[in-house]
């Protein structure tokens, strides 16, 4: 009973044998496919040539993190297999095959949210469980209550594709500085990734290996009402008493959108700090893929009286948006200049003034390494835990464009900014207490 989206190889055989009686595959305009638009494999090498240029000529510097021989090297291979007419979703799996050899997550293609959007409008079913990736297992997280699956067993396979087939496709097609940041972004968006790579089902079934080593196949339910879309009014911020002298704050994530929640979390977690008269307070942003300065400088502000700035310099693309800044400059250049940004932390009745450990790894990344950057290099407190993959020299500022015929999103920094002490050999940051992290057992770093 399950069908998929895939474009098939029947559909794809019809439409060569089409292309091969008198109408040439570069010549055909776009046709509808299993609901999806089908673009001629010219069309698909130009959006291809559009994004190389947009990449190169709005990235400051853009072999600061990429190998230009690799990436030379693995577009070859995508113009090779760009050799026949493809749905915009089959274009995202060969042109996001350039996206490792980026080496940062700022930049490059990004799946297709806006066409996943639509399936779902129209009705279709996605994966509906959280999932999580260690090594090379996908282990299941945040289970419904009333669903019969154990939290932290392991996906053996979806819908008779393997889960070492599913990472072996998706892990070379996900933008980050390291394969752990990869995993990790890969179960932040796993619905997404698994349609955009496998297209969309009416049905999932799952065989999994539950924590007692004991394999079972199941059906998921899918219906709405089943519990499967989080409330996204829950609060992911948690404040824990540890013990009578230490809290626990988790801040997974610095998202914009959860800056009026954050903002509450932050005022009502240091008041009971205050109550308390906790001397020693742990923030762990191990898991926190980062977001924007409206949340990280509050939670500062809890932290630290004295001025502070994230950054001392930066490396700079001019471009129309920031033209104005920089007096006399023209769109295209790349200048380098000073660029501090200091802040004046906003008076707070319960500022912490004790020992403070910030706990991070190596999926901390973005705003959350530029906090983790502020708190090490201002001695705000101490950084504990495991270096992170993503530079602590930052890129930033995004840009996006929409590729013309297949469009695609893609993303490319114009700055990369330079934290307030740069440190000579350094790449990620690097933790002043070394400390395993262990994905399964979250506590024991703590």
């Amino acid at each position: 009973a399950m069908r998929s989206t895939v474009f098939t190889a029947t559909v794809v055989s019809i439409l060569l044998a089409g292309a091969a009686s008198g109408h040439s595959s570069e010549e055909e305009s776009p046709l509808e496919i299993v609901g999806e638009p089908v673009l001629t494999a010219a069309q698909i090498h130009s959006d291809l040539d559009y994004f190389l240029n947009f990449i190169n000529a709005t990235h400051p510097k853009l072999d600061y993190t990429t190998d230009r021989e690799e990436l030379a090297r693995i577009v070859a291979q995508v113009r090779s297999a760009v050799d026949r007419p493809m749905t915009a979703r089959e274009a995202w799996a060969e042109f996001a095959r350039l996206n490792p050899a980026f080496h940062d997550g700022h930049i490059g293609i990004r799946a297709p949210e806006a066409e996943f959007t639509e399936y779902l409008s129209a009705g279709g079913q996605p994966f509906p469980l959280d999932v999580d990736v260690n090594g090379d297992s996908i282990r299941v997280r945040g289970v419904p209550a009333t669903w019969a699956i154990d939290e932290q067993a392991e996906l053996l396979s979806i819908n008779d594709i393997s889960s070492t087939q599913i990472l072996r496709d998706l892990r070379p097609r996900v933008r980050g500085e390291s394969d752990p940041l990869r995993k990790f972004l890969i179960g932040q968006k796993f619905a997404l990734l698994y349609w955009a790579m496998y297209g969309g089902f009416e049905e999932y079934r799952v065989v999994l290996r539950n924590p007692d080593a004991t394999v079972s196949s199941q059906l998921l339910p899918v219906a709405a009402d089943d519990g499967i879309a989080q409330d996204p009014s829950l609060d992911p911020f948690q404040y824990r008493r540890l013990d009578q002298n230490t809290a626990l704050l988790r801040i997974p994530s610095f998202d914009i959108g959860l800056r009026d929640s954050f903002l509450a979390f932050l005022e009502q977690s240091f008041a009971q700090i205050a109550a308390d008269e906790m001397t020693r307070l742990l923030i762990d942003i191990r898991e926190n893929g980062g977001g924007a300065r409206d949340l990280s400088d509050p939670l500062l502000s809890y932290l630290t009286d004295a001025r502070y700035t994230p950054t001392s310099k930066v490396k700079a693309r001019i471009t129309a948006e920031n033209t104005a800044r920089v007096p006399g400059s023209q769109p295209g250049q790349v200048i380098d200049l000073p660029f501090p940004q200091w802040v004046e932390p906003t008076a707070r009745p319960w500022r912490f003034t004790g020992e403070l450990y910030v706990l991070i790894g190596a999926r901390t990344y973005s705003q959350a390494i530029v906090f983790a950057t502020i708190v090490q290099d201002f001695g705000i407190g101490t950084l504990v835990g495991e270096e992170t993959a993503g530079l602590a020299n930052q890129t930033g500022q995004v840009t996006k464009t929409t590729l013309p015929n297949t469009g695609l999103s893609a993303q490319a920094p114009i700055y990369i900014f330079y934290r307030a002490k740069p440190r000579i050999g350094e790449s990620g940051v690097v933790a002043d207490i070394a400390l395993p992290s262990d994905l399964h057992h979250p506590e024991a770093m703590i």
